[in-house]
């Protein structure tokens, strides 16, 4: 099923999670009266939102209960997690940056939204001793959780619309609650049109990510409290981090654990094709010409024109067996076109979500099993929750999305990847950490841009060096320009009309031959494809520069790229032009520790080659 662009949306079914009103952001109010706006609640910090039936509720004493226990072992976690991050910035010279924390949940970022008064939140929390933060929304619209897709109706409580008689989980869900000591609270709701109202749990952090739902299907139906504490750590009980499925799915669709074989085969191919062509070229040249001396035979022809026609058949030889790159026609059809420099638009997730949202394409891939939209469908599966959060960041009046739909199909897919593989831990790593270790704090900051090139012709390694010599000349003027989040800007634009069999001869080419420029900038530019076999620096088994679409990504130039820069795979000329452009940008800099270590390994591998050439 494909959804319609719409001003307002309204939900498919039960399942579906549709923002229900585009003109701002819901707001919530604290036990101060003072309201506040959603998405600043998790926009900087990490944070475990529980959405209640109602504060006299017994399963809602129920699950704050359970939720103070799991926050017990979070600020415990929490704790170490800081002391060891101490310790280690303290070995390095450095000190801890906030940013290292706030994506991590700490004893601060549990959250309860409830309906009803602030008399009876507060009642509530004494009754609890729930030392998180509480505020309430509007029992009467109830905009946050109809935002979060929560299921409200008689039938979560009665057998369906028209019966009177409890539902049997309900009921068995009441009798578990009783003996463990919970009942529901003394007198009624003062709003007795939320009976029907079901909670929820979330996972919710910095750059609008989203790794745990769980929306309850009937009154008293509680979610898998160790699966929500592993989603909201990130880490199993031995210490060692949580794979999310979304992370699974991802690694096993990009096959990150297998080598590719078709760097071989693309070679005997292109070999194959440059034979052919000098074969195809060395027996039509002496055909023309003897073509000609045949013609001339019968009907004498001028000396001038004899040579016009053996210039324009040796040049159609030329081009159609391709022996000559510049005088293929494709590249013939471009040089009469207008050179008008092209002009690659970028987006920021932000304008992603906000885009996804308008257009109607749901997506809620961060705690999808089955159902993560991988392909360049034409059609988008509605089986899925639409995001969970993106909508919170929704504001002012929605306008016409200026991305073409696939396009938008592109950028989504690519902001699901950065999301769900390279912002979170993977076992196959073999160091503990997100895949790529910038992505998080880049979402956080809204300073990672995205683009689409679509070319009309097959996209060369023309078209990709005109595309990335262009962005090298801007990247310095996007925001952040300057301040320490400057190191965390980024750029990734995806080639879709290069095909597999062409990544190397575009992507890779391209790569390599613009990335001492790039260097010598400051920066660090990167090839992504499905065939890429570079491997993670501490697993050979792992390949970590794979994407659906054929990419390149550039970001700024760190102290520790330097086993990007001196590779055993460069040659020694590279590896040199790398490592001085490297040291030339590290000079100005303050380094701690570690990164003065990375230094002087560069400088010392520097002299080290040049000894030897």
């Amino acid at each position: 099923m494909k959804l319609k662009t719409a001003k307002f949306l309204t939900t498919m079914d039960d399942s579906n999670l549709v923002f229900q009103n585009l003109e701002g952001c819901p707001t919530v109010t604290g036990m101060d009266g003072k309201k506040v706006v959603l998405a600043d609640l998790f926009r900087e910090k990490r944070v475990i939102i529980c959405f209640l039936r109602h504060f006299k509720c017994r399963f809602c004493y129920e699950m704050v209960a359970a939720l103070n226990k799991m926050r017990d072992i979070v600020a415990k976690d929490y704790e170490e997690h800081l002391l060891s991050l101490e310790k280690k910035r303290s070995e390095e010279g450095s000190k801890v940056n906030p940013e290292e924390i706030n994506d991590r949940l700490g004893p601060d970022g549990f959250i309860v939204i409830g309906l009803g008064t602030e008399a009876e939140a507060t009642e509530f929390r004494n009754i609890t001793n729930f030392k998180g933060s509480i505020y309430l929304d509007d029992p009467e619209d109830r905009l946050v959780y109809r935002s979060f897709g929560l299921k409200d109706g008689k039938h979560t409580l009665f057998q369906n619309e028209n019966s009177s008689k409890f539902r049997e989980e309900t009921i068995k869900a009441a009798k578990r609650a009783s003996d463990k000591g919970f009942k529901d609270g003394e007198g009624i709701t003062s709003y007795k049109s939320i009976y029907g109202q079901t909670g929820g749990l979330f996972v919710v952090g910095p750059g609008n990510s989203c790794d745990y739902v769980h929306r309850s299907s009937y009154a008293g139906d509680h979610p898998d409290m160790d699966e929500a504490m592993l989603a909201a750590i990130g880490k199993k009980l031995d210490g060692t981090d949580f794979e999310y499925q979304s992370t699974k799915k991802w690694r096993e669709k990009l096959q990150s654990s297998t080598m590719q074989d078709s760097k071989e085969s693309n070679r005997s191919q292109s070999k194959s094709k440059d034979k052919l062509s000098k074969i195809v070229t060395l027996f039509t040249v002496p055909l023309c010409l003897l073509l000609l001396w045949l013609i001339d035979a019968l009907h004498p022809i001028p000396f001038t024109s004899k040579l016009l026609i053996c210039v324009v058949l040796l040049l159609v030889t030329l081009i159609w067996s391709e022996a000559v790159p510049p005088l293929r026609l494709a590249s013939l059809r471009r040089f009469w076109k207008s050179r008008k420099k092209r002009y690659t638009k970028l987006y920021t997730p932000q304008d992603v979500d906000a885009f996804s949202i308008q257009s109607g394409i749901a997506c809620d891939c961060s705690v999808l099993d089955e159902n993560i939209f991988m392909g360049n469908s034409d059609e988008v599966d509605t089986n899925v929750h639409a995001n969970d959060i993106n909508q919170a960041f929704l504001e002012g009046e929605p306008k016409s999305c200026p991305v073409p739909p696939e396009d938008l199909k592109e950028l989504q897919l690519m902001l699901c990847y950065l999301r769900e593989f390279c912002g979170k831990p993977n076992p196959m790593l073999g160091r503990p950490g997100s895949t790529c270790p910038f992505v998080p704090t880049a979402l956080r900051k809204n300073s990672l841009y995205m683009g689409v090139v679509r070319t009309e012709e097959q996209t060369t390694k023309e078209d990709v060096m005109e595309v990335v010599s262009g962005l090298l000349e801007r990247f310095s003027k996007l925001e952040p320009v300057s301040g320490k989040y400057e190191i965390y800007k980024s750029i990734v634009v995806a080639f879709p009309k290069v095909s597999l069999e062409r990544v190397r001869e575009c992507i890779d080419a391209a790569q390599a031959e613009i990335k001492e420029q790039f260097v010598q900038r400051g920066l660090m530019i990167g090839e992504f494809h499905l065939l890429n076999n570079t491997t993670a620096l501490k697993n050979e088994g792992f390949f970590p520069l794979r994407t659906l679409t054929p990419c390149m990504a550039m970001r700024r130039l760190v102290p520790t790229d330097t086993p990007f820069l001196d590779h055993a795979s460069y040659s020694k000329e590279k590896r040199i032009k790398y490592l001085e452009g490297y040291l030339e940008n590290m000079k100005p800099k303050r380094l701690s520790k570690t990164d003065e270590k990375a230094v002087l390994d560069a400088t010392a591998a520097l002299e080290k080659l040049k000894k030897e050439q």
